[in-house]
């Protein structure tokens, strides 16, 4: 009975000793680990505008007018809020490589930008548009092909019955 007891405590001893040893470890990383990129919300660089702080801190893929000025890179809602300098229809974009890599495909052009949408703490900038924020930490920036007289966008064919 004595010899039963003591063998008990014995196995109970090294469960007890094996689990605080295994919780004392401390997980072993995985040698390639995957950085996993977040995917960009689609959003619309009105709803940027009107509701900022609905964006705030996300990654967001928008489309816009992009300017590139000495130190003011900002992306518009159209041609015409750039050339008429309608900064409140625009947001800064804390331009990077990704932004200046083939600037003269970009500059003056529209483009898809995705990027963390900031609220506030951006670099200072010129001052309008929406206010403090913008888009930074740009992981894309890519040219939007732009239909013309040589090229331009095909309209779907209307079917017999179709209402608009």
């Amino acid at each position: 009975m004595r010899r039963a007891l003591s063998l008990s405590f014995l196995l109970l001893t090294l469960c007890v000793s094996f689990s605080i040893i295994l919780t004392a470890q401390k997980p072993t990383e995985p040698r390639n680990p995957k950085v996993i990129q977040p995917q960009p919300i689609g959003a619309s660089l009105i709803n940027l505008i009107a509701t900022p702080e609905r964006y705030d801190g996300k990654m967001v893929s928008v489309v816009g007018f992009l300017s590139v000025e000495s130190e003011d890179v900002r992306l518009y809602l159209s041609r015409d809020d750039y050339r008429y300098n309608i900064a409140g229809n625009g947001i800064y974009i804390d331009a990077n490589k990704e932004v200046t890599r083939d600037i003269e495909s970009k500059d003056g052009h529209y483009v898809q930008i995705a990027g963390i949408f900031k609220l506030r703490g951006l670099p200072a900038h010129y001052p309008g548009g929406a206010g403090e924020a913008g888009i930074s930490d740009i992981r894309q920036c890519w040219p939007v092909p732009e239909f013309t007289d040589t090229h331009p966008r095909q309209l779907k064919k209307e079917t017999p019955g179709s209402q608009h």
